[in-house]
């Protein structure tokens, strides 16, 4: 299997989870993988359509490279910062072709972070955004919306 077909078998697996976890009334069977510059998945949501979502792991390159190896190699020695302020930096800045509606899917799979501190890391750079991505989202040991533009504005 090439690189690419097995990034998105690990893409629909991760949107299967996200579906289960979060309860969204999204048909599982229309989850499809899709070629750049689209993003990565485009489902049927039953209430709203088709929607395309973009999905990013919270993971340090270097630590999905190394846990990688550990697991052909049955062992290694992992050492790790917290990524997600860059992680997600480089998406949001990221436009996609499509014409439908974007999500932004955020997964904390092969991170050492807890959700909570992921989401005090990226809050900040999500309060100030205003791109394509019309939710954002988190997904790690439950789901959160962390961003949706058809909410009023938060106050604190």
């Amino acid at each position: 299997m090439s690189r690419a077909a097995e990034k998105a078998e690990r893409e629909r697996c991760v949107f299967q989870k996200f579906i289960r976890t979060c309860a969204l009334p999204i048909v599982p069977v229309s989850v499809e993988s899709r070629p750049p510059p689209e993003p990565d998945i485009l489902c049927l949501h039953t209430e709203e359509g088709y929607i395309a979502f973009e999905l990013v792991e919270i993971c340090e390159e270097g630590l999905a490279r190394k846990l990688s190896a550990i697991g052909k190699e049955g062992f290694g020695f992992v050492r790790s910062g917290d990524p997600s302020w860059s992680v997600l930096r480089k998406k949001l800045r990221k436009s996609y072709r499509t014409g439908h509606p974007v999500e932004l899917l955020c997964y904390v799979g092969r991170s050492l972070s807890a959700d909570s501190q992921v989401r005090a890391t990226i809050q900040p750079m999500i309060d100030m955004y205003n791109g394509q991505f019309r939710r954002i989202w988190l997904l790690g040991d439950e789901c959160h919306l962390i961003f949706d533009r058809h909410e009023p504005p938060r106050t604190r």
